[in-house]
């Protein structure tokens, strides 16, 4: 199931216009054939965001949490025992949700990047030179096993 409905077919989908089920076989085995599966699945930008919209949320509980104890709780929540328990996780989840929808625009980005490169690094390198290096450097370093520089998977010479 991973193979099929996976976030890269969304960005196969919207680059392509195919199915949502042969995006998702397509860009699986276009990882599959670079030789990229382990770098897919240890792609670390969802966690990075995730620990984003975590952060943003506890610093809008903060900031409303000292809202509530400067002003009088009790004239503007009048009946309730702890004002600053709702204001605490009304501030934490609406800070969550609206930078959950900038990280979401964000990680499309990320995916849409990672599968342009697997796809056509060439195209980069004649349209973006300074991009294709950055990203060319950056990828040697990172997984230097792993990567091949879109020509197929990467080959060792033999030892003589």
């Amino acid at each position: 199931w991973m193979e099929v409905f996976n976030r890269y077919a969304f960005t196969y989908v919207g680059l392509h216009g195919f199915s949502f089920v042969t995006a998702g076989r397509h860009v699986t085995d276009l990882f599959a054939s670079k030789g990229w599966t382990a770098i897919v699945n240890d792609d670390l930008a969802s966690w990075v965001f995730f620990l984003g919209n975590l952060v943003v949320g506890a610093l809008s509980a903060w900031i409303g949490l000292h809202f509530v104890d400067d002003i009088s709780s009790k004239a503007v929540f009048p009946g309730v025992a702890k004002p600053e328990y709702l204001v605490v996780i009304s501030a934490f989840l609406i800070g969550y949700i609206v930078n959950s929808v900038f990280m979401t625009v964000m990680a499309s980005a990320v995916t849409t990047v990672f599968v342009l490169w697997a796809e056509d690094p060439q195209g980069w390198q004649l349209t973006h030179p300074d991009h294709y290096a950055r990203l060319h450097a950056a990828w040697l370093q990172v997984h230097p096993n792993e990567y091949n520089d879109g020509h197929g998977k990467a080959t060792t010479p033999a030892a003589v």
